[in-house]
């Protein structure tokens, strides 16, 4: 028989999706979580996140209905795959791109965010 001690609890909005149909992917560094996923029980606001820090909100020029595919550390910063319809080139159709994320592990945020 184990024993557990909870040390805390939180609520799971921005750490995993209502429904598992959506795609999501996270990964651990330097002691912090860091979650690309949805928000929401429409899966309507996907976002990066590491506490208390997120993309900004129904922004699709920040992510346009990704398909998250994976994460990883590397090098002080944390990559994030996914997939999504390309906003830049929607006059010529709807295209998917494969697409980057890079997530700076030392950032602080600030009051000039996504700047």
């Amino acid at each position: 028989m184990h024993n557990f001690l909870k040390l805390s609890e939180k609520p799971g909005e921005a750490i995993c999706p209502y429904d598992s149909s959506y795609s999501s992917t996270y990964t651990f560094y330097e002691k912090n979580l860091y979650v690309a996923t949805v928000a929401g029980f429409t899966g309507a606001d996907p976002l990066i996140y590491r506490e208390p820090l997120r993309t900004e909100q129904f922004n699709p020029k920040h992510l346009n209905a990704p398909n998250f595919v994976s994460s990883f550390p590397y090098n002080g910063h944390v990559y994030f795959l996914f997939r999504e319809t390309a906003v830049e080139y929607i006059n010529c159709g709807k295209a998917i791109y494969s697409r980057v994320a890079r997530v700076c592990a030392r950032d602080n945020g600030g009051p000039h965010k996504f700047r």
